[in-house]
């Protein structure tokens, strides 16, 4: 039964995850065709999420960082989509020097859905692990519980022998009770038998 049990959570994440990447996808392949002659201009150094401009977006990607190092994840659990997330931010960031707000506003979005689908990489990754975490405590528990059936099992077992042994002990004793009562009684009465003719005799001598 153990080895059927489901984690629903880790299911549902991952299913989050592979929407939000496909969305992702097909939003960067329009928005990027484009945008492109609007950022051809801007740099393409590596840039990290701390050097991003202000804004909702940062604070995003900032807390999903967050999030993912106080769950003790390794960093690269969310460097692909907060990469990309950094990645349409500082494209956005071009597309405005441009003066294309459009596809600025895109972009941005873009980098949005990016930074929520590294959020649900984290969650995902959070509810397995407590998925297994779970499972492992139910094969304890279940293991714990086949033991104890087991001892208490052994218990009564050992218990139905004592009994057994008990009561047969105590029809031996009854028996055993029941032979000496029975010599007891033979022996009064043969004594009583054996009393009254001397008696008898003791009699007739006075009368004599």
């Amino acid at each position: 039964m153990l080895n059927h049990v489901q984690l629903r959570p880790t299911h549902r994440g991952r299913q989050v995850v592979r929407r939000c990447l496909c969305a992702a996808t097909g939003v960067a392949l329009w928005v990027c065709a484009g945008a492109s002659d609007a950022s051809s201009g801007s740099s393409t150094a590596k840039i990290q999420a701390s050097d991003l401009e202000p804004g909702p977006l940062k604070r995003q990607i900032l807390d999903v960082q967050k999030q993912s190092r106080a769950g003790g994840h390794p960093r690269s659990l969310v460097e692909g989509p907060l990469g990309e997330a950094v990645a349409a931010a500082e494209r956005a960031r071009g597309a405005r020097a441009a003066g294309d707000k459009w596809h600025s506003g895109l972009l941005t979005k873009l980098g949005m859905q990016w930074a929520r689908c590294g959020g649900a990489v984290v969650r995902a990754t959070e509810a397995e692990a407590k998925g297994r975490a779970e499972a492992k405590r139910l094969r304890e528990l279940t293991t714990q519980l086949e033991r104890a059936e087991a001892l208490l099992a052994e218990h009564q077992a050992r218990l139905g022998r004592l009994q057994a042994e008990v009561a047969k002990a105590e029809k031996k004793a009854a028996a055993a009770a029941e032979v000496v009562a029975g010599r007891e009684v033979g022996r009064l009465e043969r004594a009583s038998k054996g009393q009254r003719p001397k008696s008898r005799r003791k009699s007739g001598g006075g009368s004599r």
